[in-house]
């Protein structure tokens, strides 16, 4: 039974400190560079200068089938719910793609995890990944075309904050979509034990209960 507790006190520890990391939300908890569109084939139609006219380059929209948004982009689901972020690469360097101010602790040990897949397979997308203060590249992050595939990383903070950049800055191909982002921190073991103590006293009445309603 302390197992359990102890368990139980490194799942509380360890809260998604990314908000709407999911996308179920739809279009919010983050900051982006990139324009978002809402229509049918709003990522193919004309993008907002300097992207190409005639292009959705430097757009993005969030939704449950990127061929919605793109007539030849692929027909696929989220990763898990109903929402995705659906993005077709802007020919513009250093643009944000995806930015959260997300409060960390310098020195603590976290965990990042996103999901992405490509939804076109030329030219995929290669993403620059920082969180918390430390750049995940070089190299870049280049998605395989294999259908959705999991980035993660455990690293020590040393700022706040998490950003995705995609420095392929080719007009064709470099589409993409990103799921499940999610920054947990990693327990330390006093942690786990701090936890567990605490949560004795609970474990002790709870056997006390059961032991009682045996005898009866």
């Amino acid at each position: 039974m302390l197992t359990s507790f102890a368990v139980l006190a490194a799942s509380q520890a360890s809260a998604d400190l990314i908000v709407n990391g999911g996308f179920e939300s739809g279009n919010q908890d983050f900051t982006t560079g990139y324009t978002y569109t809402t229509v049918a084939n709003g990522l193919f139609t004309a993008g907002t200068q300097p992207e190409p006219s005639g292009q959705g380059e430097g757009k993005y929209a969030i939704g449950n089938n990127p061929q919605f948004y793109h007539s030849l982009f692929t027909s696929t689901g989220p990763h898990s719910g109903n929402n995705m972020m659906i993005v077709n690469g802007s020919t513009v360097a250093g643009k944000t793609v995806w930015n959260q101010n997300i409060p960390l602790v310098p020195g603590q040990t976290y965990t990042f995890s996103a999901w992405f897949m490509n939804v076109y397979p030329a030219n995929p997308a290669q993403l620059q990944i920082t969180i918390g203060g430390v750049n995940f590249s070089p190299p870049p992050f280049q998605i395989p075309n294999s259908g959705w595939q999991q980035f993660t990383r455990t690293f020590t903070a040393s700022a706040n904050g998490g950003a995705i950049l995609d420095v392929n800055v080719l007009a064709s191909g470099n589409d993409f979509a990103m799921d499940d982002l999610s920054l947990v921190a990693v327990p330390e073991p006093t942690t786990l034990i701090a936890g567990a103590l605490l949560l004795l006293p609970f474990a002790a009445s709870t056997l006390r209960v059961l032991r009682k309603n045996q005898k009866a």
